[in-house]
């Protein structure tokens, strides 16, 4: 990540979006430096890495105490994703309403762990987690559904939403093979799936079903489906 002393050029090569009125720093997001005006405050109350990078001996902070009162900074950030900063900084600002579809969320997510935000959004992330779920009757768009939710509530280090949600798709389900070579987390992909099979395996078993435990799954060694050592969720297993 690199900055500038000031963004007063940024007319000519782009609109900016304004996440804050009279924000003093411009974030260039992405390959082609899209830019969002925000305040710097902001950025530090909502990301330790954020904050880290405005108040510590960086060039960005640099930058920051010493800007003229009139001109923003501008922090480059080339690798992340522009159109995902943008919904991520409006929804923690409070200006979007999250309707969002699965790929949008995921590309939100990724950037919520990077910064160090996800205790702050997961409590605005709760709508994306949360489904009615038809035990009675189950349809492939549901269960295409759950398996994005389960995604999601491992990135949010939701733990009862990813118990549910698991308990769900441990029923007999297509599909779930192919959703995870699609993610981009080939590696999550395929350890959600294989822990699915144990769990429907043991759940068919035990002629009951139960759902997974989220530290367990992060800790497994040998079973996804096991209490593992030092697991206080007591209340996630048999």
């Amino acid at each position: 990540m690199s900055t500038s002393s000031s963004a007063s050029s940024e007319g000519s090569t782009g609109q900016i979006a304004k996440i804050c009125q009279n924000g003093d720093a411009v974030l260039a997001v992405g390959p082609k430096a899209k830019k969002i005006q925000v305040a710097s405050d902001f950025l530090k109350h909502i990301s330790p890495v954020f904050k880290a990078m405005l108040e510590g001996p960086t060039s960005e902070g640099e930058a920051l105490r010493n800007k003229s009162p009139d001109s923003p900074i501008t922090i480059s950030l080339p690798a992340d994703n522009a159109l995902a900063m943008g919904r991520l900084l409006k929804i923690l600002y409070g200006a979007d309403d999250l309707v969002l579809d699965f790929e949008a969320v995921y590309d939100v997510i990724s950037l919520v762990d990077k910064y160090a935000m996800t205790k702050r959004l997961k409590a605005f992330g709760l709508d994306w987690v949360r489904m009615e779920l038809d035990d009675e009757y189950p349809t492939p768009a549901q269960f295409r559904e759950s398996w994005g939710k389960i995604v999601l509530s491992y990135m949010l280090n939701d733990d009862a939403a990813f118990f549910e949600i698991s308990s769900y798709l441990s029923q007999p389900t297509e599909g779930v093979v192919t959703w995870a070579l699609k993610l981009p987390d080939q590696a999550l992909g395929l350890r959600l799936a294989v822990a699915m099979f144990e769990l429907y395996e043991h759940n068919f078993a035990a002629d009951h079903r139960m759902g997974l435990c989220l530290d367990c799954f992060k800790n497994a060694q040998s079973s996804f489906v096991n209490m593992q050592n030092e697991c206080s969720f007591v209340n996630y297993h048999d």
